[in-house]
């Protein structure tokens, strides 16, 4: 697995833009760690035991000694949580998404930072890269793309049956990625897969969408969400 050795360009990094000193909460540092996992919606979680890369991502979490807050509008959520293990006991979490970090301390912090900045901690684990940042197309194939399955799922209309419904999914080889059959009263839906755009070594990137049923699983109506993180398929 290729690692990379990006403690002192991501101080650099921080250092430039400012957010080593910045203002807001100081929360104290997360404890020498032996170990960091990453979770994520689509990312199962991966363990990293390696020395350089663990202390590279513990070292990046540190530089950000203070401007932490909570939002009034409530905390946002990070597309990947990485957390902290020493010797398999938790000191501390992470949250990182392209242009803001979380921690859990007490309450949920969070800031700003660059994208530049997250793209250098990217660079420490593939499995960080991959589940943040989507990979996208080139244009003008990103645009078509979107386009082409928008133009797809207008055909499919309010009041379909789920056997014409399910023949369109077969015939336009779309997967579906999770089914909601009003557990706990959240109603009844399936997210589609409609075209895997690239296929990672950890976290795939798809064009996605959402069609919302009836309990008898009539189409009320389509979602469509264009590029999105996902799990690989087996994973």
């Amino acid at each position: 697995m290729a690692t990379y050795s990006i403690l002192a360009p991501v101080t650099a990094v921080l250092a430039a833009s400012g957010l080593v000193s910045g203002c807001g909460r100081a929360l104290p540092p997360i404890p020498n760690s032996t170990e960091i996992r990453l979770r994520s919606n689509a990312l199962r979680e991966l363990v990293i035991t390696e020395p350089s890369t663990v202390q590279a991502v513990q070292a990046f979490a540190n530089e950000f000694k203070s401007g932490w807050s909570v939002p009034w509008y409530g905390p946002p959520v990070a597309d990947l949580q990485v957390e902290f293990y020493s010797n398999s006991k938790f000191v501390g979490d992470f949250g990182v998404s392209p242009t803001f970090v979380t921690r859990t301390y007490g309450d949920f912090w969070s800031q700003r930072v660059s994208e530049d900045t997250i793209r250098a901690l990217a660079r420490t684990h593939l499995g960080i890269q991959e589940a943040v940042f989507l990979e996208e197309p080139p244009e003008p194939e990103r645009t078509a793309l979107l386009r082409h399955w928008k133009n797809e799922l207008g055909k499919l209309d309010s009041g379909m049956t789920w056997s014409d419904i399910d023949t369109f999914l077969k015939a336009h080889a779309v997967q579906v990625s999770f089914t909601s059959n009003n557990k706990f009263g959240l109603g009844y839906w399936r997210n589609l897969a409609l075209q895997t755009v690239h296929e990672g070594r950890f976290v795939n990137t798809v064009i996605a969408a959402q069609l919302l049923l009836t309990a008898d699983s009539t189409l009320r109506r389509v979602r469509f969400f264009g590029y999105q993180h996902a799990k690989r398929l087996g994973s």
